[in-house]
């Protein structure tokens, strides 16, 4: 009976659509019509369905960062964290062809390839996916930004 429940979700969530690193902006509007939110200094949009919230942050006219978070009022009687099956299914639609290795018992996981490597998070209702490009330019931005408080000293 669990692996046929298991199964039915599989399907469920398979065919429910999310949005997708790589994606641009016109291709979630699209899909999903006028966003929840639109957060402009950091290029991102917010939307919602029945089962999540997803912020999608954008960079050179793509999406390179998406969480997920669970839209459900909490369950005392159940979990509200993501399940194993979600996150697997949730990390496939956002591999761009590529395998995904967990790294730290099913919380962090990172893609095998090096030319497009992504890494993503978990952890509880939410699971963060982000390009290794994309947090190499933040991370170039807050040094920048650092260098630049810093000038004076």
């Amino acid at each position: 009976m669990k692996i046929f429940l298991v199964g039915i979700f599989s399907i469920i969530l398979g065919q429910t659509a999310y949005s997708r690193i790589g994606e641009t902006p016109k291709q979630c509007i699209e899909r999903y019509g006028e966003p929840f939110n639109v957060i402009r200094e950091t290029k991102t949009l917010v939307f919602k369905n029945d089962d999540f919230l997803f912020w999608l942050r954008f960079w050179n006219g793509v999406a390179h960062q998406i969480t997920y978070e669970k839209n459900k009022e909490p369950d005392p009687f159940s979990s509200n964290d993501l399940s194993r099956n979600e996150i697997i299914i949730l990390l496939e639609k956002n591999s761009r062809g590529e395998k995904w290795k967990d790294i730290f018992e099913g919380r962090l996981w990172e893609t095998e390839n090096s030319k497009d490597k992504m890494k993503a998070m978990s952890s509880g209702r939410s699971l963060f996916i982000e390009t290794i490009e994309f947090d190499q330019y933040l991370e170039g931005q807050e040094n920048e930004t650092e260098r630049k408080d810093l000038r004076g000293f």
